[in-house]
Parts: C-alpha cells; sequence; structure tokens
C-alpha cells in the first residue's frame, strides 16, 4: 500500500490492522478506532494528514 496524506484511516487500517492497538497505545484519543462502526464511520472520512 502507498501512503500519502490522502489516506484514509479506514485504508490504513484495513492494510495494517495492528496499527489500531498502537494508534491507542500512543494516543488515547485513538480509542474510538477499536469501535469497528466508529472506525468505518469516521475512519472513511478522516485522513493521515487531519489526524498528523
Amino acid at each position: 500500500m502507498e501512503l500519502s496524506s490522502s489516506t484514509s484511516i479506514n485504508d490504513l487500517l484495513k492494510a495494517y490492522p495492528f496499527l489500531v492497538d498502537f494508534l491507542v497505545a500512543y494516543n488515547p484519543k485513538f480509542g474510538l478506532l477499536k469501535n469497528r462502526v466508529m472506525r468505518a464511520t469516521v475512519g472513511k472520512k478522516a485522513t493521515l494528514k487531519q489526524v498528523a
């Protein structure tokens, strides 16, 4: 997978599912990503540029 600033969080986590736990450990604000519904909803709109 090629990453860019426009890569969606949903696409990133589909390709690298282990990143969910890493991101939550890095910053508790990413805790919503553990919920699949929230990940699918927010993850489609949020990009790497927005969360960086």
